[in-house]
């Protein structure tokens, strides 16, 4: 098994890294133009400056987590079905960039995706949950996170209980620079 937490970590430290390389070639090219190259990716997606991300144990049966992507929105967690299929679970827990406090962050969240017209409803425990895009959204810690499903999972008990267990599994990592 491989060790989740140092790993983000590792990647997240190379990140670092590379936008600090790439921000000390912007200083030092003459003309301000350079071609795009890794460095950039970093830089773009904004991923040096993250200090923090959640790690999340979850465990789903018949898949397995094949990777974890990240951009300047978060952490993609992917599980691929073991059986073959092109099937896939994604949790991807987003970074809250509002001006306005977390709490008022999420409020926000859900009342843009409670209007959404692709029957969209709260759950009693406040999450959001959207049947015809296989989608549940939900509070953790200082941000949210939603969960993508196939259509053969999409059933609200399945994801309900999926978005309990990234809520009961998760931790928070601080990132020391």
């Amino acid at each position: 098994m491989v060790d989740l937490r140092g790993e983000i970590a590792s990647q997240l430290a190379i990140a670092y890294e590379h936008a600090q390389i790439a921000e000390a070639m912007d200083r030092n090219t003459a003309n301000g133009v350079r071609e795009f190259d890794e460095h950039d990716l970093y830089v773009f997606n904004e991923v040096a400056s993250l200090s923090e991300f959640y790690l999340i144990g979850v465990e789903i049966d018949g898949f397995e987590l094949t990777h974890i992507s990240i951009s300047r929105y978060g952490l993609t967690y992917v599980y691929r079905c073991i059986e073959g299929t092109q099937d896939s679970v994604r949790i991807h827990i987003r970074r809250l960039q509002y001006p306005s406090s977390p709490d008022e962050a999420w409020q926000t969240v859900k009342e843009q995706m409670l209007h959404d017209p692709r029957g969209t409803y709260l759950t009693e425990d406040g999450m959001v949950y959207t049947e015809r895009i296989n989608d549940i959204l939900a509070r953790i810690g200082n941000t949210w996170f939603s969960i993508r499903v196939p259509d053969r999972l999409n059933n609200l008990e399945f994801v309900h209980n999926l978005a309990l267990e990234v809520i009961a599994t998760h931790e928070l990592v601080v990132l020391n620079r």
